[in-house]
C-alpha cells in the first residue's frame, strides 16, 4: 500500500489553514502579502505581518477581500507559498484538496490548481466553502433535508442552505469579523477621540466582546493613540459599550439570516426549524452569538467545536 499525505487547504479571507490527515492543523497564517512601492511581493503570511510591523515602506494587501479574489496573481503565489511550506520532500506527491469561496470563477480555479501542482501536489481538487463547512460541522451533506450553515469569516459572513449535496440558497454579507473590529475602532474614535489598530480591536472583541448584554460588567484597560495630543494613553473600556458598538452589524447578520429563511420553500423552512442553525468560522467565537440568533429567530443555534478549523477539517472529509 502506498502511503502519502492528504492535504486540505482552507483559503480564507482573513487566514489560510492547512490540515494534513493524521497530523491535524499544520499551518494557520494570515491571508496577507507585504508589497513594496513597486507592488512586488516581499513576504507572505506570518512573515508579511512581521515585516510590515518593522518596515514602513511595506504595505499590507489581502488578495481575497469580501469573499472574492481582489488580486488573482497574488492569490496564486500565496497558495503556492503556503503549500510549499506544508509539503515535505518525500517519494510520493501528496493529494491536495483546496476549499475556496463559492464566487471563484473556473479560470481562477484553474490557476489555483496550477499553483498547487507547482508546489508538489497531485490529484488536486477544488470544493466550495459551504459544503466543507457542513462536513466540518458533522452534517450529512447527502441528506435530502435542508441544513443552514452560517460561516462567520473575517471579510464576509456566508449564509448557505444545503440539501442533497447542493447549495439551494446562499447569501453573502460584508458583516464579518473585520466589520466588528472596525465597529470597535470607530467607537473608540467617537467616544475617546483616540485610535487603535485593527489587531487591538480584535483583541478587545475577544476579551470583552459579546453579542448579548451581560449581567455582569467587565473592564479592560487598553492602550490607545490620542488623536488630539498625538500621544499614547490608557483608557478603560466596559463590555457593555463594546456590545453596543457591534450591535448594528449583528442586527444586519440577523436580518440576512431571516432573509435566507424567508426565501425557502415551506418544507425547507420546516427542515431548518427542526435541524437548527450551525455556526462556523472565527466570528462564531463571539460570546453569546448563538444565543442571540436563537432568541431573535426562535430556532436552536449551535457553534461547532473548533469553529475556526471546521472548514479545513470538512475539506478533508468530502468525497468527490
Amino acid at each position: 500500500m502506498i502511503f502519502k499525505d492528504k492535504i486540505s487547504l482552507d483559503l480564507g479571507t482573513s487566514s489560510t489553514i492547512v490540515y494534513i490527515r493524521g497530523k491535524g492543523i499544520t499551518l494557520q497564517e494570515p491571508s496577507i502579502v507585504a508589497v513594496d512601492d513597486k507592488n512586488q511581493i516581499i513576504a507572505i503570511g506570518d512573515e508579511a505581518r512581521r515585516r510590515i510591523g518593522f518596515d514602513e515602506n511595506l504595505r499590507e494587501i489581502r488578495p481575497l477581500k469580501d469573499g472574492i479574489i481582489s488580486d488573482y496573481n497574488m492569490v496564486r503565489q500565496m497558495v503556492e507559498y503556503f503549500l510549499k511550506k506544508s509539503i515535505k520532500n518525500g517519494i510520493f506527491r501528496p493529494d491536495i484538496t483546496i476549499c475556496t469561496p463559492k464566487s471563484m470563477t473556473d479560470l481562477e480555479k484553474k490557476g489555483i490548481i496550477e499553483a498547487a501542482e507547482i508546489s508538489g501536489g497531485t490529484n488536486i481538487r477544488i470544493i466550495t466553502e459551504p459544503l466543507a463547512a457542513a462536513m466540518g460541522a458533522g452534517l450529512d451533506i447527502e441528506s435530502p433535508y435542508a441544513k443552514l450553515i452560517v460561516d462567520m469569516g473575517g471579510g464576509t459572513t456566508d449564509i448557505s442552505v444545503i440539501k442533497s449535496r447542493e447549495i439551494i440558497y446562499s447569501l453573502s454579507i460584508k458583516e464579518g469579523g473585520d466589520t466588528l473590529n472596525q465597529d470597535i475602532r470607530n467607537h473608540i474614535k467617537r467616544e475617546y477621540n483616540s485610535d487603535i489598530s485593527m489587531k487591538s480591536a480584535e483583541n478587545i472583541k475577544r476579551r470583552i466582546g459579546s453579542a448579548i448584554i451581560c449581567p455582569r460588567v467587565e473592564n479592560l484597560e487598553v492602550n490607545v493613540w490620542d488623536l488630539e495630543t498625538d500621544e499614547q494613553k490608557r483608557i478603560i473600556l466596559q463590555n457593555t459599550e463594546i456590545q453596543k458598538a457591534i450591535e448594528k452589524s449583528l442586527n444586519s447578520l440577523i436580518g440576512a439570516i431571516k432573509e435566507v429563511i424567508s426565501g425557502l420553500k415551506d418544507q425547507d423552512r420546516a427542515d431548518i426549524n427542526n435541524n437548527g442553525i450551525i455556526l462556523v468560522g472565527g466570528g462564531a467565537l463571539l460570546e453569546g452569538i448563538d444565543r442571540l440568533i436563537a432568541a431573535e429567530l426562535g430556532i436552536k443555534t449551535r457553534v461547532v467545536d473548533n469553529p475556526i478549523t471546521a472548514i479545513a477539517r470538512g475539506t478533508d472529509k468530502i468525497k468527490m
